[in-house]
């Protein structure tokens, strides 16, 4: 389904001068796909700023194109080629306030997709007035320490 990234191979590297210490190699920053309702997906106010904290927290947001989520009615499943198409395991989705086909369709195909694609780390996040801060803030914390995680295992 998804491949994770291979670290870089290095070029043959030029010895360093006697009075340089080598910098060491740069790990490539976890890919992390946001997925979801477009409305939320692609408004920073309705995610709480969802990809300024996924850079933050040192991993890469790789958000929809807005073109390839123009139905609000999309489920996860519609997603999941693109991001295997990205090469990226570890996706974040994003429901908002009301969507009750997203919460049921959504985590009831989720159980099936895990079944079949046991590499795909799937977390949901809910932004409605019910949901707690701190609960959305531990829920992304959680997924992106598990893709940090599987980047370095390479």
């Amino acid at each position: 389904f998804c491949r994770l990234p291979q670290a870089a191979m290095p070029s043959s590297p030029t010895p360093p001068a006697a009075t340089t210490t080598p910098a060491p190699p740069q790990a490539a920053a976890a890919r992390v796909a946001v997925l979801g309702n477009p409305a939320v997906l692609h408004t920073s106010f309705l995610n709480d700023g969802i990809a300024a904290k996924i850079r933050a927290d040192g991993c890469e947001p790789v958000l929809l194109p807005l073109e390839l989520s123009a139905s609000s009615d999309a489920l996860l499943e519609d997603y999941l080629p693109w991001a295997a198409e990205q090469g990226i395991c570890d996706i974040i989705y994003v429901q908002s306030f009301g969507c009750l086909a997203s919460h049921i369709l959504g985590r009831g195909a989720m159980k099936r997709i895990r079944a079949e694609h046991p590499e795909v780390n799937i977390t949901f996040i809910d932004y409605d007035p019910g949901a707690s801060e701190v609960n959305q803030l531990n829920r992304l914390k959680l997924a992106l320490s598990i893709a940090r995680q599987r980047t370095a295992a390479g």
